[in-house]
């Protein structure tokens, strides 16, 4: 009985630990989307003066954290299930989705690459099994998951689409104003595109750098 009081004890730091972490880390790669205006900069894109916290995001993700166990709550009492099963498998639907990618990318780089690598053809076939295999598993376990999660997962993902697609005309015009950039473009001029554009060199000899 002592050891599993220990144990649930040690579990629920390191939840706690990790959830701060993550609460950080996602305040964080929220700032970098307001400061490239992928979302309202007057409140995304703000750090807090005294300890320089992207605080406005750090607060919104725990709203967002909270409202969320809310809902989870609601679907598992209407729809059956446990609240904590509905959000993993939730999760797994777009980690199993990232997986698929990973894999589907990494078989089409191998196969468009098959014909240049000076490699036997057992090693060149092992590069086209393994991420094919990899590629059905991931598919098999996400096609398994249960009908809450896919239903979810899929709403989810329209709404994501759906504000991707408004937004569309504007990320490719930032992409088309950056690629028209001279190769002496000041600091100041990629600092308005966020952290996704690496500066060019300015001069021979020296690296760009990211902002």
């Amino acid at each position: 009985m002592i050891l599993f009081q220990i144990v649930n004890f040690a579990l629920l730091v390191a939840n706690m630990g990790s959830g701060m972490g993550a609460q950080l880390a996602a305040g964080r790669l929220l700032y970098g989307m307001g400061r490239s205006n992928a979302l309202p900069k007057s409140f995304f894109g703000v750090i807090e003066p005294k300890h320089r916290v992207p605080r406005n995001n750090i607060l919104a993700v725990g709203a967002f954290a909270l409202a969320g166990t809310g809902v989870l709550e609601l679907f598992a009492s209407r729809l059956g299930g446990g609240a904590y099963e509905i959000g993993a498998q939730c999760l797994n639907f777009g980690a199993f989705i990232a997986f698929m990618g990973v894999n589907a990318v990494a078989f089409v780089h191998h196969w468009r690459l098959r014909k240049s690598r000076q490699q036997d053809r057992g090693s060149d076939l092992s590069g086209l099994l393994s991420p094919a295999l990899g590629f059905l598993i991931c598919a098999f376990i996400w096609a398994n998951l249960s009908s809450k999660a896919l239903v979810l997962g899929v709403v989810w993902m329209a709404a994501c689409s759906t504000r991707v697609l408004f937004r569309g005309l504007g990320i490719r015009g930032d992409f088309a104003a950056a690629r028209a950039m001279p190769q002496t473009a000041s600091h100041s001029d990629f600092r308005r595109f966020g952290t996704v554009f690496v500066a060019m060199p300015s001069r021979p000899g020296s690296t760009g750098g990211e902002f």
